[in-house]
């Protein structure tokens, strides 16, 4: 009886993209986005609202590498995952841009964050997420370097503040800031 081979697990995608994002640091070029997403460039048009009114754009992010989560209140997954992206954002600093997108109404967005006391700030989505990201089903989670490229889209639930993560981001913020 031959097995299907088991599909490709986060750790082993955030692997292999330390790994060409680390080799692209050390040659002193732009960082190599893992496949298949490579040379993507999501719209930078997507428009977010924050929960105090104020609209931007992704594009306006650009300059540093972007931890994008859509997320909603009501998706369990969703909600547990929330903790291990705000230690992540913890542990990172400024030097990444993350962006916990919502699709829903601020004011519902608004009251979870009070009942729950979030640290990262979500926005809600004034547009559609762009279809470069690949978005079929919540959580959905992507990173783009600092030009705005694709390097990670990943679907599905996960324990962001980890080892490999944090290497990945930090491998990216420090080649874009050469």
């Amino acid at each position: 009886m031959r097995r299907r081979p088991r599909p490709r697990r986060l750790r082993d995608v955030l692997l292999l993209t330390i790994a060409s994002v680390g080799a692209a640091a050390c040659a002193g070029g732009p960082p190599a986005p893992a496949a298949p997403v490579a040379g993507v460039r999501p719209d930078p048009g997507w428009t977010l609202r924050t929960l105090d009114g104020d609209t931007f754009t992704l594009g306006e992010l650009r300059g540093r590498p972007i931890f994008v989560n859509l997320w909603a209140t009501w998706c369990p997954p969703c909600v547990a995952e929330l903790g291990s992206i705000e230690r992540l954002a913890e542990n990172i600093g400024p030097s990444v841009s993350f962006v916990l997108a919502s699709p829903e109404d601020p004011r519902v967005v608004r009251e979870f964050v009070r009942r729950h006391g979030l640290a990262v700030s979500p926005v809600v989505e004034e547009t559609l997420a762009p279809e470069a990201f690949g978005a079929s089903a919540l959580p959905h989670t992507v990173i783009l370097d600092a030009e705005g490229r694709l390097v990670l889209r990943h679907r599905g639930a996960a324990d962001w503040d980890t080892a490999e993560v944090r290497a990945l981001l930090e491998a990216l913020a420090r080649t874009d800031a050469r």
